[in-house]
């Protein structure tokens, strides 16, 4: 049976100047997953592997996070240690956070449900005297949410005075 390590380094792809890559296989966020081997070895982060390969083991309660911001980035460079607190920290600076969508606007929020281009029209069919419960109901949201969006409560980005 290959070692852990020989496994890992085969399905790294190295760049002179950028990230390296796992090109394994990858859960549903992105993160590269290595069968620690055995018969109930179990699955491990690749990069949690890249960094106890190249750096050291990871103490008990530690998170390896990405400088890169790149989930499938397995370069040691790359990769620091941190508790719970600085990995959420470190996803809400990176505007990765999911009560608020990072404080990003409209689409660029994690969050959102609709584009501009449907706020914009809900919008311009609620003043036209759509009722909130037929235009949530069209774009799959809620009354409120429709309501909130034509008081300006959300959405607050987009210029109403266009519309």
């Amino acid at each position: 049976m290959k070692t852990l390590e020989r496994r890992f380094w085969s399905k790294v792809r190295k760049s002179d100047s950028d990230c390296w890559l796992w090109i394994g296989c990858r859960d549903r966020r992105g993160y590269g997953q290595l069968a620690r081997g055995g018969k109930y070895g179990g699955h491990m982060k690749a990069h949690r592997a890249s960094y106890e390969i190249n750096v050291g083991p990871i103490p008990e309660g530690m998170h390896v996070l990405h400088r890169c911001d790149n989930p499938a980035c397995v370069r040691p460079e790359h990769l620091f240690l941190g508790d719970h607190f600085a990995n959420m920290r470190d996803m809400w600076n990176k505007g990765r956070g999911r009560c608020d969508g990072g404080g990003r606007p409209g689409s660029a929020n994690g969050n959102h449900r609709l584009t501009e281009e449907q706020v914009a029209s809900i919008i311009r069919r609620h003043r036209a005297g759509d009722s909130s419960r037929k235009l949530g109901a069209e774009f799959g949201v809620s009354k409120t949410l429709v309501l909130m969006i034509a008081r300006g409560d959300v959405w607050k980005h987009i210029d109403r005075s266009r519309l």
